[in-house]
């Protein structure tokens, strides 16, 4: 579910994008609560730390056990964070899909981060599909549009702060209850939606956009109450609001890193 709403800087000090994107599936790594706020001269990133997984046939494995694991990952000049799907099994228990290890390899080295985010597009894509096709052979009824990767990139480009995200989703079928080649009413084939965040000002409007399978309309308006708080304490309080919502995809400890122009550190 994607909400959008813009307000004054004044109101939100920033740009915030919050993706809390979880379903369900007993073979798929998925969900992720991050909160990305942008100033003119500060890139503010926090996210939930929780990995639930049950591997489809080893219960015992230790893919299967929750734990915590670092989502907001660096890369050279810049960072990255990966909600929806990132990881699928296929029924022997074999990894066939990996986006962290897709976004590492695509964005190492010193290149701008338009062209990691090209890369990016450009080696993901068929393993995507290949995921979503793996999801209809276990379940052919599967909810594909739940299954969406986000791609959350920042960095400070010439001196000027630069968020961007990729949505990867399924193709839908128009004028089709049911695509003839899946029997779903979604093909294996990605579309891209690309948000770029506009620089800061202090007069033009602040555009941002909650995009969840969980949070709903009273959330929404409960989330944009809390921007007179403090950027770090507003980034807790929205995670932790996602994770007293779902806890089972959702959970501590919650990292908080903070970019400027000339390094990127860690909030305890």
């Amino acid at each position: 579910m994607l909400y959008r709403s813009r307000l004054r800087l004044w109101q939100l000090l920033s740009l915030l994008c919050l993706i809390i994107a979880t379903s369900h599936s007993q073979s798929t790594l998925h969900g992720t609560t991050v909160v990305v706020i942008q100033k003119k001269d500060t890139i503010l990133v926090g996210a939930e730390s929780k990995q639930h997984f049950r591997a489809p046939r080893s219960p015992d494995a230790p893919s299967a056990r929750d734990k915590a694991v670092e989502k907001i990952r660096l890369a050279g000049n810049m960072g990255f964070v990966i909600g929806g799907i990132y990881k699928q099994w296929n029924r022997s228990d074999s990894l066939i899909f990996d986006a962290y290890k897709i976004a590492e390899f695509s964005c190492r080295g010193n290149q701008t981060i338009f062209e990691k985010i090209s890369s990016f597009d450009r080696n993901v894509k068929r393993p995507l599909e290949r995921a979503w096709k793996e999801l209809l052979n276990q379940n052919p009824a599967a909810d594909l549009s739940r299954y969406n990767l986000d791609f959350v990139a920042f960095c400070f480009q010439e001196s000027k702060p630069v968020v961007v995200i990729h949505s990867f989703r399924p193709k839908p079928n128009p004028g089709l209850l049911m695509s003839p080649i899946t029997g779903n009413q979604f093909d294996p084939q990605s579309t891209i939606d690309t948000l770029r965040f506009p620089q800061p000002t202090l007069h033009d409007p602040a555009p941002y956009t909650v995009s969840s399978s969980t949070v709903d309309e009273a959330m929404f308006a409960s989330i944009r109450s809390l921007t007179r708080l403090s950027s770090v304490t507003y980034i807790k309080k929205v995670i932790q609001r996602a994770i007293s919502i779902d806890s089972v995809y959702n959970g501590l400890p919650i990292r908080i890193l903070c970019i400027t122009p000339r390094k990127m550190d860690w909030i305890n």
